[in-house]
């Protein structure tokens, strides 16, 4: 199994309304070429998630799966390392199965490869370290 096969498929948790939008542009837009703008990014998905976790989480986990085969590995890096900063901050507000379904995602992540990839497994490693 390759990267851009994902096993699982995880629903994001919708709320209906323009921040669900704005989520999912951030996270499309997670992989600009400027720092400034990741470091933007990275906070105002962090700051979202203090009011909305699950559905940053499982926004950012749909992403991922839903688009496999079209994420490039290093826009998949940079939400893993936001996921990492989210995470930091609202672990505790996860229910129980969507914290199943991130350790599941985040596992996937690890052993979907046979090569090393330190750069792409090291994030999922310690979002899993987190949880």
């Amino acid at each position: 199994m390759s990267i851009s096969e994902s096993p699982i498929i995880i629903k994001a948790k919708k709320l209906g309304n323009e921040v669900d939008i704005i989520v999912k542009q951030l996270i499309k837009a997670a992989n600009d070429n400027h720092e400034q703008v990741q470091l933007s990014i990275t906070k105002a998905l962090s700051d979202i998630s203090k009011n909305y976790p699950e559905m940053v989480v499982t926004t950012m986990l749909a992403f991922i799966t839903k688009n496999a085969d079209k994420v490039e590995l290093i826009h998949r890096i940079q939400i893993l390392k936001i996921l990492i900063k989210v995470l930091e901050q609202v672990r505790e507000k996860l229910s129980k199965k969507v914290a199943e379904q991130v350790i599941e995602f985040l596992t996937m992540e690890m052993i979907s490869s046979k090569e090393v990839n330190a750069k792409w497994q090291q994030p999922a490693m310690e979002c899993l370290t987190l949880l």
